[in-house]
């Protein structure tokens, strides 16, 4: 009976890997003999100087690039240096000019606003001659208009039934032009501005059952802040408050120096038992039509106290500034006082309100 076969590599012999690492080792070594019989010392020194050639060839062109690089950078720093100060240079002025705008721009608001202050002064001015001039007019709202009318003759009847029978009179005639079927006004100068007090204090009610009526000869300005408010004053007057227009504005009383005392006793100490009378007469009447109260004198019934004072010996002393209010807002004054005024031979009245 025969034996098996063994499988496997012979002893003694070498595998495939190990083969073809020896066959690599082999070649390296051949190639290194090869190249060292091959390089005789002249090549060698012919190879350095090729070398040494090619590396100073090469460094040369390095330095050239590096030194062009550096030139171009020279002329970019120097080109942007000049350009940053032209900017600068610019800039600075852009801004001296700037500062120059601004004055003259803080100028012309500083010319500008004093114009617009002096022309609203001079308007105001203007206006208040122009109320000056209209102080003894009425006019005669919705008379009807008639065929070959005289505006004179018919002023002096309306008048008439006010009170006045035979008043003095500049003219009269029709202003404006007739509007949505409205009869234009007539205007009326009187010569007396006495008798256009007179008018005015009795029109309304002397001319309550006729079909027009009478009112003041008001500027444009004035008219026009009269009609701003008139709401409110019609809801006043509802209330019981009457205002009066007078002077460009609805007024609730009036003050300051009247230069007049109203009670010889208790406004007056020393010098003669005389006063502008007329004047007083005129402040009376007006209290009356306007329902206004001495307001001071009302909360001290019996105080004597002056507001000017004569500098000679014997002194002088009289109560000639005063605060008239309507009746109807009196409950509005919690205090009234004098204090000493500033600049002033008067003592100022101060009137507090709630």
């Amino acid at each position: 009976m025969s034996s098996p076969k063994k499988r496997g590599r012979p002893k003694g012999s070498l595998g495939k890997k190990k083969k073809a690492e020896l066959s690599r080792q082999a070649t390296l070594v051949s190639l290194r003999s090869s190249r060292t019989h091959t390089l005789t010392p002249s090549m060698e020194e012919e190879y350095e100087d090729v070398a040494e050639d090619t590396l100073s060839q090469f460094t040369d062109t390095l330095d050239a690039a590096i030194e062009k690089i550096t030139k171009e950078l020279k002329k970019i720093r120097s080109d942007f240096s000049r350009a940053i100060a032209e900017q600068k240079k610019a800039i600075e002025a852009v801004k001296a000019e700037n500062v120059q705008l601004k004055e003259k721009c803080h100028a012309l608001e500083t010319r500008i606003s004093g114009l617009e202050k002096a022309r609203e002064e001079h308007s105001a001015l203007h206006n208040k001659h122009e109320r000056f001039s209209r102080r003894n007019n009425i006019r005669i709202v919705g008379f009807p208009t008639g065929p070959q009318e005289n505006c004179l003759q018919m002023a002096k009847d309306v008048i008439a039934k006010v009170g006045i029978p035979d008043c003095h009179l500049e003219r009269a005639h029709r202003d404006g032009r007739k509007i949505n079927g409205r009869d234009s006004h007539i205007l009326v100068k009187l010569t007396y501005f006495q008798d256009k007090v007179f008018v005015m204090k009795n029109a309304r009610q002397a001319l309550t059952n006729e079909g027009y009526y009478i009112v003041e000869d008001l500027t444009k300005i004035d008219l026009a802040e009269k009609r701003r408010h008139s709401r409110q004053v019609s809801e006043l007057f509802q209330q019981g408050v009457r205002l009066r227009f007078s002077g460009g504005l609805w007024r609730d009383g009036l003050g300051g120096d009247l230069n007049f005392v109203f009670n010889l006793d208790l406004d007056k100490k020393g010098g003669n038992r005389r006063t502008n009378f007329k004047a007083r007469e005129k402040c009376l009447d007006l209290m009356g039509a306007y329902d206004l109260v001495d307001v001071w004198r009302d909360k001290n019934p019996c105080v004597k106290n002056f507001t000017w004072s004569s500098n000679i010996t014997p002194g002088i002393h009289c109560r000639l500034d005063y605060f008239l209010l309507s009746r109807h807002a009196q409950s509005f004054v919690t205090n009234i006082e004098f204090v000493p005024g500033l600049q002033s031979d008067h003592t100022f009245v101060l009137s507090f309100l709630l």
